[in-house]
């Protein structure tokens, strides 16, 4: 069987580090996408939210303006103390309200601002996601590539013989190709060696 140069370790070890960084990123992009999606959703509860209030907010304003109209000329005249007392509740009601009213349209730019920030931030997150992905599709291709290789040569890996090749291809999720098996091996021979790299496997 076979020995691997030292060259061909270096590769393969700088390739199996590099696919393993890149997995590893990956994995936390995809878990910062979740947050800032889960935010975005927050966010949007919360602009609907002030929404409604503010629809009730304005009802309830011109409900108020009704309210004052509806106030006879004959009672104002008389300014007794109960409608003086009744003008000066609406007006601390309408006063209130514009307030309220106020205070909800600005919270509502503020978070409408922190929501089209976050879509931007998920726009871009996905664009590094892609490169990331691209990125580790072509290390995991020259990987299977280098790996198909050794095996087809039949040369020893890591003092494990070739099934620590064949387990390393299915390591990064590649297809094991039949015909890259050594054409020295009879079906016999290829079923040992598939039995023992798949017992070699799930024990990773």
């Amino acid at each position: 069987m076979a020995r691997k140069t030292s060259s061909s370790i270096l590769f393969e070890n700088q390739k199996f580090s590099r696919y393993n960084y890149l997995l590893s990123l990956l994995d936390k992009k995809q878990t910062k996408r979740m947050e800032l999606l889960a935010n975005k959703d927050q966010l949007l509860q919360k602009i609907l939210k002030i929404k409604i209030q503010n629809i009730e907010l304005a009802s309830a304003q011109s409900q108020s303006l009704r309210n004052e109209e509806d106030v006879s000329p004959s009672r104002a005249c008389h300014k007794s103390s109960s409608i003086r007392l009744e003008h000066y509740a609406q007006s601390m009601k309408k006063a209130r309200e514009s307030l309220a009213l106020q205070e909800n349209e600005d919270l509502l730019a503020m978070l409408k601002s922190e929501h089209g920030a976050t879509q931007e931030k998920c726009k871009q997150l996905d664009k590094k996601v892609e490169r990331i992905k691209v990125d580790l599709a072509t290390t995991r291709q020259e990987l299977c590539d280098h790996l198909h290789e050794l095996l087809q040569k039949g040369m020893d890996a890591r003092q494990e013989g070739i099934c620590w090749i064949i387990k390393s291809i299915w390591g990064i999720n590649g297809d094991l190709k039949s015909a890259k098996l050594p054409r020295y091996l009879d079906s016999l021979s290829v079923h040992y060696l598939l039995s023992v790299s798949l017992r070699l496997y799930e024990i990773l």
